[in-house]
């Protein structure tokens, strides 16, 4: 089975990092890419400080990425991520995710 390329919209957060924790090894999606504030911007996923309680798991080599990039959505798109799940804080969210629908990338929000 084919699994389906996606992109967590966050990077440092407690509800972040679950969705990395619960992506990695999923038999349906494939942890494509990370996008990030500029505070983890650049740095490899491994190298984000991990904040869970369980031990990080054996993550993919992914740098995160700029979630204020102009052309992150269109690099999105050319490498097949059609799904984004979403830990953004609330603002961010309402101003950040309409984007990506726009785009067509499908996305499931744990905003409020």
């Amino acid at each position: 089975m084919l699994r389906t390329e996606t992109v967590v919209l966050g990077a440092g957060g407690l509800v972040a990092q679950r969705l990395h924790q619960r992506l990695v090894h999923h038999p349906w999606f494939s942890l494509t890419a990370v996008a990030g504030s500029a505070r983890f911007a650049g740095r490899p996923l491994n190298e984000v400080p991990w904040i869970l309680e369980e031990a990080r798991p054996p993550m993919p080599n992914i740098t995160v990425e700029d979630i204020e990039d102009s052309g992150l959505i269109e690099s999105l798109l050319q490498r097949g991520v059609r799904i984004a799940f979403s830990a953004l804080p609330t603002e961010e969210a309402r101003r950040l995710e309409p984007r990506f629908a726009a785009h067509g990338i499908a996305v499931f929000s744990n905003a409020s």
